[in-house]
């Protein structure tokens, strides 16, 4: 084959229209957001996520994105770490769940497809969040509709754990919505932001009001004193309505009583000042503080440094520093969809979720990392289309 021919099948998907190429990213990010937001779920057998980065793989192969060897030495890094990490999950030998040591391969996966993928929305080309916005908002309707009640708390498909983090990244991008919207749009963003907060009633979830908190300060930190006012007695007051209700249990675990005799905070006050161990501490070392309900840690942080030791602790670093970028303001307005997801998913995995759910944190946080390094037109929306 002669090297115009191969040069020609490479980038034969850039001779699709634009409409095409632009609907094929959608596709490509709703379908990854979705397999991040999957956890450890299984459908018919099949590990939801992994079967949605398939999908994305195939569309991604479709586009042929071009490769921006500056961010290839983090996605190989990363790989590697996960690998190592890897075989350390396989020897921890976790019993509540046989498929645990899977999430260093759905992590690596995920960090492959999120480096092509932070090429892809390179391209000057709009992914819609509008379709984000409508897939959530959809199926948080449906749960509350066909889901059920257990232990007080919602379940559909999902557990809570993961529910309260679709509910953040729907609120978010509520709050984006209506400042780019006007008129009944508006009012319609505003419903979906009311019923977010609704919904933390129904989970049922602490966590879910902080993750809340974190996404409501994270959008609206550069908008104006009064915009903000508002919002934060708009949050306020629901939070005070979800606490009169009988069955709340949102905020009854956020008072000092609660947190002083909190299972969790006293595993969380010995993994970090215990001895520090180079290759983590197997999974009988936590047996002594396991219970119904709190069979690991519930925190990202305690869990990679507890378990994976010198690798975890690396990998927090890695987070850690992808937090600090996504708070950008220039990172934040570039990258809004990349943002909400980041701090949605992340603040969750600080208060429930193992590394099987909360593996997507390390994903976002490579992501991150490539967009933070990207041009001005490496966020979700280009700058003109920004609210």
């Amino acid at each position: 084959m002669t090297k115009a021919a191969t040069r020609h099948v490479l980038h034969f998907s850039q001779s699709y229209p634009s409409s095409v190429r632009s609907g094929l990213r959608q596709v490509a990010v709703a379908g990854f957001v979705l397999a991040l937001l999957s956890g450890n779920s299984l459908i018919f057998g099949i590990d939801l996520s992994i079967a949605l980065m398939f999908i994305v793989a195939t569309v991604v192969g479709v586009l042929n994105p071009e490769v921006n060897r500056r961010n290839l030495t983090l996605v190989v890094s990363f790989c590697l770490c996960l690998a190592i990490i890897g075989v350390l999950a396989i020897r921890l030998e976790v019993p509540y769940f046989t498929a645990y040591p899977l999430w260093p391969a759905k992590a690596a996966i995920g960090c492959i497809l999120a480096f092509f993928l932070s090429e892809l929305v390179a391209e000057d080309e709009v992914v819609s969040l509008n379709l984000i916005l409508f897939v959530c908002f959809v199926f948080m309707a449906a749960a509350v509709l066909f889901g059920s009640e257990i232990d007080g708390r919602l379940n559909f498909i999902f557990g809570p754990n993961m529910l309260y983090r679709w509910t953040a990244i729907m609120f978010g991008l509520a709050l984006i919505a209506a400042r780019r919207a006007g008129g009944m749009n508006r009012l319609l963003c505003f419903g979906v932001i009311i019923f977010s907060i609704f919904l933390l009633q129904v989970i049922g979830s602490r966590g879910g009001l902080i993750a809340l908190l974190a996404v409501f300060f994270l959008c609206s930190r550069h908008r104006t004193l009064l915009t903000a006012a508002g919002l934060s007695l708009l949050v306020m007051l629901t939070a005070v309505l979800i606490e009169l209700a009988d069955s709340s249990r949102v905020l009854s675990g956020l008072t000092i009583e609660a947190i002083e005799r909190s299972e969790r905070m006293r595993f969380w006050r010995v993994a970090l000042t215990d001895d520090f161990q180079i290759f983590g501490h197997v999974y009988s070392d936590f047996l002594p503080f396991a219970s119904y309900g709190f069979a690991y840690p519930h925190n990202l942080v305690v869990e990679l440094v507890f378990h994976y030791g010198i690798f975890g602790f690396a990998v927090v670093l890695a987070i850690l520093t992808a937090a600090t970028l996504s708070l950008g303001q220039a990172f934040v307005s570039n990258n809004p969809l990349l943002a909400v997801l980041f701090w949605s998913i992340f603040v969750g995995s600080m208060f429930s979720g193992d590394l099987s759910d909360n593996f997507s944190v390390i994903v976002l946080t490579l992501w991150v990392l490539c967009a933070s390094g990207q041009s001005d037109h490496g966020g979700l929306v280009p700058r003109s289309d920004q609210p």
